[in-house]
This record gives C-alpha cells, sequence and structure tokens, in this order.
C-alpha cells in the first residue's frame, strides 16, 4: 500500500513520503475495533459511527508519535495528522492534504 501511494501521480515530491506514511498507519484503530466487534465482517462499508470510533481509536495510538513528529517539523506533522483525520490544523494547505489522502485511497483503507 505505501509503495502505490508513493507512485501516486499527482503528488508533489516531499508528498511521496508523507503519503507512504499515511498509508503504513493508516489503519492504527481498524484492528481494535474489529477485535472488539469479532461479528463485523470487515468486507463491509463502515457507516459513519464506525468511522468515528476508529478515527478516536487512531488518535489514541497516534497522538504522542504525531506530537513529536510536529515539534521536529511541524508543517510533515500537521499535514499527516490532517490526512489522518486527527487534527485539524486550519493554516493548512487543503488541496496537498487532499492529493495524499488521495493517493492513500483513505475510503479504502479505513
Amino acid at each position: 500500500m505505501s509503495k502505490r501511494a508513493r507512485r501516486y501521480p499527482a503528488l508533489h515530491a516531499w508528498e511521496r513520503d508523507v503519503a507512504a506514511a499515511a498509508a503504513l498507519v493508516a489503519p492504527c484503530g481498524l484492528a481494535g475495533y474489529l477485535h472488539d466487534h469479532p461479528d463485523r465482517d470487515p468486507a463491509l462499508s463502515l457507516n459513519s459511527e464506525e468511522c468515528e470510533e476508529i478515527v478516536a481509536r487512531r488518535l489514541v495510538i497516534l497522538d504522542a508519535p504525531l506530537r513529536r513528529l510536529r515539534s521536529r517539523d511541524a508543517e510533515c506533522g500537521s499535514t499527516l495528522g490532517a490526512v489522518l483525520d486527527v487534527s485539524g490544523d486550519e493554516e493548512l494547505d487543503r488541496q496537498q492534504v487532499a492529493r495524499i489522502t488521495a493517493a492513500i485511497g483513505f475510503m479504502a483503507i479505513l
């Protein structure tokens, strides 16, 4: 998945690394959700409530690492957080976030 994201043609050079990292960590929260809901068929689409729960779980897992990344590279950390839907920095380039999100096929791997 990260190799495919890295090759996404619409990405700018530095966005490729962010997309690859996002593709690796985007499923965070999903495994725990499925573990806690063993009757849930993972092949079925998720409803908005399920998506919100998975994003909340992802935030718990990624909060500290994203804060450390933002302290070292604010733009990269904030962009990655926005792509993963765990931060709402209004200062970001929304087109950039959309390109990276498209590259990882976000809804397909939520």
